[in-house]
C-alpha cells in the first residue's frame, strides 16, 4: 500500500533552487526542457526541474504560480527520501501524510460549510436523531457532546456561535496531527536512507 508524503509549507521554486540546499549536499540537476509537456494545460504546469544528492534525484513540478509540488511516495524507503528530508530541514517545516492532509481538509471544508447547517446536524446528533455529518466532521460532533454534557447551556440558541467556536478550538488543539522531527531525529532519518559508502569514516 502506497502512502504519499508532502511538506506542510508551500515552497516557491525560486527559493527551492536558490542554492540553500547545497549545505545538505543537494543541488539542481539540469536536464533538457520539455518534461512539462506531458501535463495537460488545465494543470497549469510551468516547468519540471530536478534535485539530486549525487546518487538519487527528485522531480519537482513547478506550477505557473511559482509553487513547487513536493511529494514522495513511501517516504521511509524512497530513493529520494534524503533530498526530501533536506528540503524539510532547510525550510523548517514538518511532514504530512496524505491521510493527515485529508483529515485537515475535512476540517477546512467544515469551516467553509454553512455554519447553520452544520449546527443543525450537530444538534440532531446530540439528540440521537438522523443527521448528515461526514466522517471528517463526526469528530467535531463528538466534541460537542462532551462539552455540552459539562455545560448544557451551550445548547441554547443564543449560544450557537460560542458552541461552534469551542468545538473548533478543541478540535484544533487535540485532533490536528503534525509530524515534527528534532535535529537528532532528522539526522537519524537521513542516515537511514544514506548508503553505507556515503557515511564519513573516522
Amino acid at each position: 500500500m502506497s502512502t504519499y508524503y508532502g511538506l506542510r509549507k508551500s515552497i516557491k521554486a525560486d527559493e527551492l533552487f536558490d542554492g540553500r540546499l547545497g549545505v545538505f549536499g543537494v543541488y539542481e540537476e539540469v536536464r533538457p526542457e520539455g518534461a512539462a509537456d506531458r501535463f495537460p494545460p488545465y494543470m497549469k504546469v510551468k516547468e519540471v526541474r530536478y534535485l539530486t544528492d549525487g546518487r538519487n534525484n527528485m522531480e519537482v513540478v513547478v506550477y505557473e504560480n511559482g509553487v513547487a509540488a513536493l511529494t514522495v511516495r513511501n517516504l521511509w524507503n524512497a530513493p529520494e527520501a534524503k533530498i526530501f528530508y533536506a528540503i524539510a530541514e532547510a525550510f523548517d517545516t514538518g511532514l504530512i501524510s496524505e491521510y493527515e492532509a485529508q483529515e485537515e481538509w475535512d476540517a477546512h471544508e467544515m469551516a467553509k460549510m454553512d455554519r447553520h447547517e452544520c449546527y443543525e446536524d450537530v444538534l440532531k446528533y446530540l439528540g440521537g436523531e438522523p443527521q448528515d455529518l461526514k466522517p471528517g466532521t463526526m469528530i467535531m460532533a463528538k466534541i460537542a457532546k462532551e462539552i455540552t454534557e459539562k455545560n448544557p447551556a451551550l445548547l441554547l440558541p443564543t449560544n450557537k456561535h460560542r458552541l461552534l467556536s469551542e468545538i473548533d478550538t478543541i478540535y484544533g488543539r487535540e485532533h490536528k496531527v503534525t509530524i515534527t522531527l528534532s535535529p537528532e531525529e532528522m539526522a537519524a532519518a537521513i542516515l537511514s536512507v544514506t548508503h553505507e559508502d556515503e557515511v564519513p569514516r573516522a
